[in-house]
């Protein structure tokens, strides 16, 4: 609302972006409480035509969870009293705690006048801290203006991340709130939203739920349906569902608020982007990006329309998009909103805000699919210290970003590290959420995947079908993490030679992937390629040549330039055509594969051995033994290292070797 951009204009970081003097602070509270647009908010057609409200922005993806910010304004508190005299008085007192207001707010900000503070530099969190004392001491006698007062301070804290202190002076003056004005009061609600808000944030999901609902509550009753304080508050709650893992509820709760948004404030307004915009965050959670595009593409053009280009609520939007387009493989315009939403939020916010946080990320996971792994990693260390020291060890986003950090070890195939954060992830994320919530099944999950890269078969089936039977118990058969297990466990049993089952479970995942998350996708071609190499590896060269070449085409669209996903095809399908007595076709992508590998893994890698290995048996199966030799000789001794059951590749290349030896003996 007003008084909070009022509030935070004050203490913008930036000395340029506050205002000048008490006097220029002192001209918009007096707008503020004639009813008039202020200068702290961007005077838009839209804002001067209506209450501008700003709500909560929802956020997760499979694989790398977004925790965005939320903007709830100060509501005012008109009540539509049943009885005149009653209409009368309460007017009266909110004349009167107007004034209070101003007043108070002014003599809070007066020492950030150059003149009061004589150059000294006053934190934002300083002057909080010294309007709360105020709020203590000096409106004892006045419990409404207190009660109102603590929460703008509260709301401001929870701005600034200082999650803790949020909470405590949130329910200080939710409690001043009942004792004051009566528990059904709506300025009651507007402190349990926000309460409700920061409870959210440090994922005590129940506690927060129960806020909002109560706040919710109260504003139907009072205020009825079709108001932006029940919308606000309908966001909000949808948000902490979607957390807490109940994106059915989040859609239908973000449904509903966009429907009550439009009908108040029109198509082009604020509400309605933020509104499109958790929308489109839930849609993309559920894996259905393709739904979610049009819905963030529109938020975005409103916000800059409305918002302009340089403002948090733009970064989020862009931010929000990028995700989405980057599960449809459109990563070109991924990475320049990537780009864009990290220049506002280090132009606008304080270097530690979790904001910038979460947009680091983000960005990091793109980098890291895209195989810049230095690029990824320096993201999710500046991230991962933002929020342990924003939230501590033990909160949902430092366990996702843990997560994320080991998925990076995961595919530089430092496999003990990765097993590390994974584990570290895991049972931070199952104190928070519990053990049957789906982020922490996929957290296990992760465990299942390394513990089989390192060869522990045993156990790494022991985790995989345990999370496995938990996804389909909780999420029922035809979700897109159950064909992950799928997938998962399919690739697993093909290595310790359970053919049938491996089969089975391979062409499952695959037909859910199709059906759940679309063909064109990265999933698809990630377990065509593993179908493919199962068949090939059974000698059904025919049945896996297509799968192949429906994994290239897939990884060609998704991934315009080379990338280590797209080698991956590449080695599989050149693998498979030199079996298949074609190594001229199979060339061009082994040697492509094995340039994007050397630069993306190094020469030690075992993947870039196995890409030199395949390509020395294509070059020798045309006879130039010599460049055959070379590249045998380099791969090999790196392949033999690798842990689990040995790559077939060896024991041909071996063969290779030494014919060639005995060859050259005979000369």
């Amino acid at each position: 609302g007003d008084l909070d951009d009022i509030v935070l204009m004050a203490l913008r970081k930036e000395p340029e972006r506050r205002y000048p003097s008490v006097e220029a602070l002192r001209d918009d509270l007096t707008r503020w409480r004639e009813g008039r647009p202020v200068r702290a908010t961007r005077p838009t057609w839209g804002y001067r035509a209506g209450k501008f409200v700003s709500r909560n922005r929802a956020a997760v993806t499979a694989g790398a969870l977004v925790a965005l910010s939320i903007v709830a304004g100060l509501i005012g508190t008109t009540w539509q009293a049943h009885v005149a005299a009653r209409e009368r008085d309460r007017a009266l007192l909110e004349a009167r705690k107007a004034g209070e207001i101003k007043e108070f707010v002014l003599g809070l900000f007066e020492v950030s006048d150059p003149e009061q503070s004589r150059g000294a530099n006053i934190t934002a969190r300083e002057l909080l801290e010294r309007g709360a004392g105020r709020v203590e001491r000096e409106l004892k006698g006045q419990p409404a203006v207190q009660a109102e007062m603590l929460d703008l301070i509260g709301g401001v804290y929870y701005q600034l991340s200082e999650y803790a202190r949020a909470e405590s002076v949130l329910v200080r003056a939710t409690e001043l709130g009942r004792r004051t004005l009566g528990r059904e009061h709506v300025q009651v609600a507007h402190s349990l939203s926000r309460l409700g808000q920061v409870l959210d944030a440090q994922a005590r999901y129940d506690a927060a739920i129960a806020a909002l609902r109560e706040a919710l509550a109260i504003q139907r009753r009072e205020l009825g349906e079709r108001r932006p304080e029940v919308a606000a508050t309908l966001s909000n709650l949808a948000a902490t569902y979607d957390h807490a893992g109940q994106p059915d509820s989040a859609e239908a709760l973000h449904s509903r608020a966009l429907t009550i948004d439009r009908a108040l404030f029109g198509e082009e307004s604020a509400n309605v982007a933020t509104d499109l915009d958790n929308l489109g965050v839930v849609l993309q959670a559920r894996q259905r990006p393709a739904d979610a595009v049009p819905l963030l593409r529109r938020a975005l053009e409103i916000r800059r329309k409305v918002l302009g280009s340089d403002h948090p609520a733009t970064a989020t939007v862009a931010e929000n998009l990028a995700l989405a387009l980057q599960n449809l493989g459109q990563t070109g315009e991924a990475v320049r909103l990537h780009e864009e939403a990290l220049r506002i939020r280090r132009k606008v916010l304080d270097p530690m805000h979790l904001d910038i946080a979460h947009t680091l990320g983000n960005f990091a996971n793109l980098k890291r699919d895209q195989g810049d792994h230095a690029g990824a990693a320096a993201m999710y260390e500046e991230a991962l210290a933002i929020e342990r020291h924003a939230l501590g060890p033990d909160h949902p986003d430092v366990a996702r970003s843990t997560n994320n950090l080991a998925i990076l070890y995961y595919q530089r195939r430092e496999f003990g590290r990765a097993l590390q954060h994974f584990r570290e992830a895991f049972e931070s994320f199952r104190r928070t959420h519990g053990g049957q919530h789906p982020g922490t099944l996929t957290m296990e999950g992760n465990i299942g995947a390394v513990l089989r890269a390192l060869g522990r078969y045993e156990e790494s089936e022991r985790v995989l079908a345990g999370v496995l039977a938990r996804r389909r118990s909780i999420l029922g058969e035809d979700d897109p993490d159950v064909a992950n297990s799928y997938h998962n466990l399919g690739v697993l049993h093909h290595l310790v030679g359970r053919d049938e089952i491996a089969e089975g479970e391979l062409r499952r995942a695959l037909a859910m992937r199709v059906r759940l998350v679309g063909d064109s996708t990265a999933p698809v071609a990630q377990t065509a390629e593993a179908l493919a190499g199962f068949l090939r590896d059974r000698g059904r060269s025919g049945e896996s040549l297509p799968l192949y070449r429906r994994a290239v085409a897939i990884n060609a669209r998704v991934f315009p330039k080379p990338s280590p996903q797209s080698a991956e095809a590449f080695v599989g399908i050149g693998r498979l055509l030199v079996l298949m007595g074609r190594p001229r076709e199979a060339e061009p992508y082994l040697r492509d594969a094995l340039a994007v590998r050397s630069v993306a893994f190094g020469a030690q890698d075992g993947r870039t051995a196995e890409a030199a290995v395949a390509l020395g048996l294509c070059r020798a199966a045309q006879g130039a033994g010599d460049a055959a030799d070379s590249l045998l000789a380099s791969g090999l001794p790196v392949l033999r290292r690798q842990p689990g059951r040995p790559d077939p590749l060896v024991a041909r290349a071996e063969q290779v070797l030494v014919s060639a030896r005995s060859t050259a003996r005979s000369r």
